[in-house]
């Protein structure tokens, strides 16, 4: 409706364009990186909201086929979710506050999803797609992690599942659950590989930067709110 009201082209209104060959490379790579920092998050958040997402996903999974569920979870989401939410929401209110609009289309995104526990990781990860959006001036990028992140949950969900009938599945989640779902166990499994491969995600998040020539806008964008600031106090 809004593209329509306001007569916008839809390919430059969510920057569609092309990405260097390495990028997507790259992309990829960082979809993997970045994705323990995904399941810190989503962990800790779990101490306080229900997770009914995985129980979502196996339904679906094994009512539908792993291909077919690749297709709804992974493909539908990375194309529709992102042009909305990265495409539209984000690319119009950036045009104001590039900084402002990083939080609140990842608010929004997070919102979508419906649940607390959701929320949590969702707007992390909105945030994040935002600043990919940036380095690569292409809602493509933002696509392809979000594909290889959903696709990569489908699949060990999918390989776990084959591995043990639904009721060994379900007691052995279960157990595997009530082992790290305490703080201390969730910092000693989970943060250490999230801390290294976020750094190891940021390098390669200033290479992808690099390769599209946009490493000296990213640091713009962050360097003039500061000295804005500044100014102000």
């Amino acid at each position: 409706v809004y593209i329509i009201k306001y007569k916008l082209n839809i390919k430059e209104a969510i920057r569609f364009k092309k990405i260097k060959a390495v990028n997507i490379i790259l992309l990829i790579v960082f979809s993997y990186l970045i994705t323990p920092l995904m399941s810190f998050v989503n962990a800790l958040s779990m101490l306080f909201f229900q997770n009914t997402t995985s129980s979502f996903m196996e339904g679906i999974i094994e009512e539908n086929g792993f291909f077919l569920s690749i297709l709804i979870i992974a493909l539908v989401p990375a194309i529709f979710e992102e042009v909305v939410y990265r495409g539209i929401f984000y690319n119009e209110y950036r045009k104001a506050k590039p900084l402002q609009a990083i939080f609140l289309s990842a608010f929004l995104f997070g919102i979508i999803h419906g649940n607390l526990n959701q929320f949590v990781y969702a707007f992390l990860m909105g945030i994040v797609f935002a600043l990919i959006i940036e380095v690569t001036d292409s809602i493509l990028s933002t696509m392809i992690i979000h594909f290889f992140i959903n696709g990569t949950s489908v699949t060990a969900l999918h390989l776990y599942s084959k591995s043990m009938n639904v009721e060994e599945e379900a007691s052995q989640l279960e157990a595997s659950l009530d082992q790290i779902l305490t703080f201390t166990e969730i910092m000693k499994t989970l943060l250490w590989p999230a801390i290294i491969c976020t750094i190891l995600a940021a390098f390669v998040y200033v290479a992808i930067a690099k390769n599209e020539g946009r490493w000296e806008w990213i640091k713009e964008i962050f360097i003039k709110r500061k000295n804005q600031n500044e100014k102000k106090l």
